[in-house]
């Protein structure tokens, strides 16, 4: 995998250690008790001159976890009676003020609405800021899922990398990708994916489903699949893609968000494109990197797709 960052696919996360967190000053009445979890009395100090430099969420983010934590940053650390609140309107929970005084958190009391815009409002010093978030769907179910199918039409995808990849899935004759929600052995809802060539012929017939592995609902109902090495039937062959990430949500019956990586070996895709070496083709552009054997011959790609209905 490149080491670029794919925003598009969250497959992966890193966790990075705050200074460790205060309880929040006493509260005060201001009309909306839940908004002013974290404030402090407004004494009027003239000294406070802090401002709020980020908010996270983002303004307008959307399908975050029902259990997010709202965090606020300031451009200097806050004096003890300088003025603060952060808070989620209608929604009970906990503000706290960093030890090192230069954010500060709240934390619902229980998980806030599925599917809903939710309103932050944050304070410091007098400036008061707010900014909206929605939340994920309702949680699936395995029962909701398994059978569910969809058809991604290859020409919507987005492509992060390679550069040229329309032009690569054309040369391919690749058309749609076939997913569908089936069971592993074990019954456990599991992902399957069929390459389907953008006409079928006697060298590109449709393509059986290929079995990737069992969802991965920890972020229900987002799911990720992967790292894993897949070979999907192409033509009169196989096409092998290793490191196969997979990450997509299900909301009712319709599949979203879905993001996709991996890396495929130029060698195997040469009789499809005619002899042609896509490394040659993409050698400008993305160069081709070292597979396993340590050939220059492998290629990463990088795509994001919004999904269809059944």
């Amino acid at each position: 995998m490149p080491a670029r960052l794919f925003a598009l696919l969250t497959l992966l996360s890193a966790c990075a250690a705050e200074p460790a967190l205060e309880e929040a000053p006493p509260e005060v009445n201001l009309d909306e008790g839940d908004v002013a979890s974290g404030a402090t009395a407004d004494t009027g100090t003239p000294q406070c001159s802090a401002r709020i430099t980020a908010i996270d969420p983002a303004a307008d983010a959307q399908n975050m976890p029902r259990d997010v934590i709202v965090t606020v940053r300031f451009d200097s650390a806050l004096h003890p009676t300088d003025p603060w609140w952060i808070g989620v309107p209608d929604n009970p929970g906990t503000a706290r003020l960093s030890d090192d005084r230069t954010f500060a958190t709240w934390t619902p009391d229980a998980p806030l609405a599925a599917g809903s815009e939710h309103h932050i409002v944050a304070s410091v010093c007098g400036v008061e800021l707010r900014q909206s978030f929605s939340t994920l769907p309702e949680r699936v179910t395995p029962e909701e899922i398994i059978g569910l199918a969809w058809d991604l039409d290859v020409g919507d995808v987005r492509w992060v990398a390679p550069a040229g990849a329309e032009t690569l899935t054309t040369l391919l004759g690749l058309g749609s990708v076939q997913v569908e929600i089936g069971t592993d052995a074990e019954g456990a809802p599991a992902l399957s994916v069929a390459l389907e060539p953008a006409y079928a012929d006697e060298r590109h017939p449709r393509a059986p489903l290929a079995l990737l592995g069992p969802l991965d609902l920890s972020a229900n109902p987002c799911f990720d699949v992967g790292p894993i090495q897949a070979r999907f039937a192409w033509g009169s062959g196989t096409l092998r893609v290793d490191d196969l990430r997979v990450h997509a949500m299900i909301a009712d019956d319709e599949l979203s968000q879905v993001g996709f990586s991996g890396r495929i070996d130029a060698r195997e895709v040469r009789g499809a494109l005619g002899g042609l070496d896509l490394c040659v083709l993409s050698a400008n552009i993305d160069p081709c990197v070292p597979c396993p054997d340590g050939v220059a011959a492998c290629l990463d790609f990088i795509g994001a797709h919004e999904g269809s209905a059944p």
